[in-house]
C-alpha cells in the first residue's frame, strides 16, 4: 500500500487529525504516516524519521506559523526533499498569509482542500 507521511508541528496535532479523517471519509487507499513525538531531535530519531520517509512516497506539509518552529516537521520536510519525494503543503484557508518554512520553498503549497489534497494524490495512481 502507498503511504504518505505526514509533516506537522506538535502543537498542531488536531490538524492532522482532520487530515486522517479526510481521508478515511473520503476512503483512500493510502496509508498515512507520522511521527508524533518530537521533542528529542537526537540521531535515533532523526535516524528513524528518515528510514520512514524513505518508505513513502511522498510528504503533506500542514503550514501554520508552529511549523516555521518546529525543527522536527522542517527535519522531515528535509529528509523528504533529500529524498526526491513529492511535497505538497497545505495550509487553512482562515490564515489569509501563510509564511512556509524555507525547506518547503520548492513544494507546491495551497490553500487546504480536499479537492486540491485528492488532485495532489492522482499522481500515486497513475
Amino acid at each position: 500500500m502507498t503511504q504518505i507521511f505526514i509533516s506537522v508541528a506538535a502543537e498542531d496535532r488536531e490538524l492532522r487529525d482532520a487530515l486522517i479523517t479526510q481521508f478515511e471519509k473520503n476512503r483512500v487507499p493510502i496509508a498515512l504516516v507520522d511521527l508524533p513525538d518530537k521533542q528529542q531531535l537526537d540521531s535515533a530519531w532523526k535516524t528513524e524519521c528518515r528510514n520512514k520517509v524513505k518508505g513513502c512516497a511522498g510528504l503533506i506539509a500542514i503550514i501554520t506559523e508552529n511549523l516555521r518552529h518546529s525543527d522536527g516537521a522542517k527535519w522531515e520536510i528535509q529528509c523528504a526533499n533529500e529524498e526526491g519525494l513529492p511535497v505538497l503543503g497545505i495550509y487553512e484557508t482562515t490564515n489569509k498569509n501563510p509564511i512556509a518554512p524555507a525547506v518547503l520553498a520548492k513544494a507546491k503549497n495551497v490553500p487546504w482542500s480536499w479537492h486540491i489534497v485528492a488532485e495532489w494524490l492522482w499522481q500515486f495512481f497513475r
